[in-house]
């Protein structure tokens, strides 16, 4: 089976256990394509209602997940591949450019990857080309299954 960059399987959904297609918590806004579900799935949907409440409005039908590509410019398959990444209100972050979010909205992207301790990383943060609109899974299913746990339980707790 193909990998993705970041080692998750990639290929088709129903290779690796299907794609969740569900709206994002608090929006209508839906990545079309899907991410991968579960743990995966509660993660990258969090990291998008987040964005949504605190970085800038979701955008519907400019927001992407799962898809099978290798990363431009590269052999290698795209975290999009193993349904593990996220694009959000892409055309107003586009490939390659910088400096797309305010200083406050960084601050705002900061507090969410810190809630996620290191498994997911951000497409501006890249040491080459960025990549403002992304956020990819970069860790293991068991971290991943940490903070899904971990969101769970925030949820619960604003019940």
């Amino acid at each position: 089976m193909p990998h993705s960059q970041n080692g998750w399987v990639a290929g088709k959904p129903e290779e690796f256990g299907g794609l969740d297609k569900s709206p994002v918590p608090g929006t209508t806004v839906k990545l079309p394509q899907g991410v991968r579900r579960g743990d995966v799935a509660t993660v990258l949907l969090y990291v998008a209602e987040q964005f949504h409440r605190t970085v800038e409005p979701l955008r519907p039908k400019q927001c992407w997940g799962y898809a099978y590509r290798v990363i431009r410019g590269s052999s290698k398959l795209s975290n999009h591949a193993s349904g593990t990444a996220i694009d959000l209100n892409a055309p107003a972050h586009p490939l390659g450019a910088k400096g797309t979010f305010t200083a406050k909205e960084i601050i705002a992207i900061r507090k969410i990857l810190a809630f996620c301790d290191g498994t997911v990383r951000w497409g501006g943060d890249y040491r080459g080309r960025r990549d403002e609109m992304h956020f990819e899974i970069v860790q293991p299913a068991s971290d991943v299954a940490l903070i899904a746990k971990k969101i769970r339980v925030a949820r619960h707790q604003d019940d």
